[in-house]
């Protein structure tokens, strides 16, 4: 006698036997007495078809015997007899869900197969920048959205593309990208996609949302990490310091090359200090760009030379207060030496920008 969890066993394998023999486009017949050899009630396999439909959705009902039609909905009926049969269409997600099947215990158990093993598509660093990119725009809506609603997002960000064939372009690849997160990665459910792409997409998440969008994360960064590994220029090291400033190089190296990397970077941001000063009489950033007359050239055009001269005073000021931050406690907790390089090609920026001053008189 089987438990209710091997009955819906003994359906999805007669269902998966239906499909290997029904040709392409026919809809699946399955049959209560032949297929499932008597072993449902009409009511349990009324339960069970409406289950994969409507809460697991994964396949669509097209036709139910008729002395069951009254635990069903209104089903399109075909234009012949009834033959006591039930009719259905695979969707999409139906693989994906008979291969998470696959994976219980009890199903190998009660079938004694094992689930099939296949081979992971290996996505590239730029397909997996723009997945990794979606999910980041769903994970940020979901975090304001309520667990009840949909989410939306842009079916286009059209301030990134130049005409509407461009716009095109962008809607399908997003498509296809919404659908294998759907179909694949069952990270979302329930997709929505608008016929205009200046309009939104509707979804849900699923529980595996979260898991799918950590797994992702790990796997964008791991093949950037290998793409800066790859284009690294040969015969520089990963913090070749004598990329950097020249001021900033004979002024940091030793300290450097002796591992002693918080007192690297500290010497770094007094290097930045000292040049303002030389500049303009003081060295705090906030001051220096006050009213001493201080502009630095260099931005790409006259229309956005204001903003560019405040990106090198934010620039300046973010190395006082770290600064400031590292100089009040004896451990600056700088032991990494890749992350001491990133704090010296800071100051590195800084000092090449303000090689680039001059003073206005006013």
């Amino acid at each position: 006698m089987m438990n209710g969890k091997q009955k819906f066993y003994f359906l999805l394998d007669a269902i998966v036997d239906a499909n290997e023999i029904t040709p392409s486009g026919r809809p699946l017949i399955i049959d209560p007495l032949r297929a499932l050899n008597k072993n449902f009630s009409e009511q349990e396999l009324s339960f069970m078809f409406i289950k994969l439909a409507e809460d697991k959705k994964v396949l669509k009902l097209i036709k139910a015997p008729q002395r069951v039609k009254s635990e069903l909905e209104e089903l399109d009926p075909y234009d012949f007899a009834d033959d006591g049969c039930w009719h259905v269409e695979l969707l999409p997600s139906f693989n994906r869900y008979f291969l998470e099947v696959q994976h219980e215990s009890e199903y190998q158990d009660f079938t004694g197969k094992k689930p099939p093993t296949q081979a992971k598509t290996t996505l590239n660093r730029k397909s997996l920048e723009k997945i990794w990119t979606m999910m980041q725009e769903i994970e940020n809506k979901r975090g304001i959205t309520s667990i009840r609603d949909d989410i939306s997002i842009q079916m286009v960000h059209m301030s990134k593309v130049k005409d509407e064939r461009q716009a095109q372009d962008a809607s399908d690849e997003r498509v296809n990208i919404l659908r294998k997160l759907e179909n694949d990665d069952n990270a979302i459910k329930d997709v929505r996609i608008p016929n205009n792409f200046h309009e939104f997409v509707y979804l849900k998440v699923t529980d595996k949302f979260s898991q799918t969008y950590k797994e992702y994360e790990e796997a964008y960064k791991k093949s950037a990490k290998e793409y800066q590994e790859q284009m690294q220029p040969v015969g520089v090291s990963h913090n070749d310091l004598s990329l950097l400033h020249p001021d900033i190089f004979a002024k940091c190296q030793s300290l450097f090359e002796k591992a002693e990397y918080a007192e690297a970077v500290a010497k770094s941001f007094r290097v930045v200090k000292d040049r303002l000063r030389e500049l303009t009489g003081l060295e705090k950033a906030s001051d220096a760009f006050g009213n001493t007359g201080i502009h630095i050239k260099g931005a790409s055009a006259q229309n956005v030379d204001a903003d560019f001269n405040q990106g090198v005073k934010f620039l300046a000021m973010a190395i006082d207060m770290f600064r400031n931050e590292k100089s009040h406690t004896s451990d600056a907790k700088i032991d990494d030496p890749h992350r001491a390089y990133e704090y010296l090609a800071l100051s590195s920026l800084a000092m090449n920008l303000l090689d680039q001053a001059e003073i206005k008189k006013s």
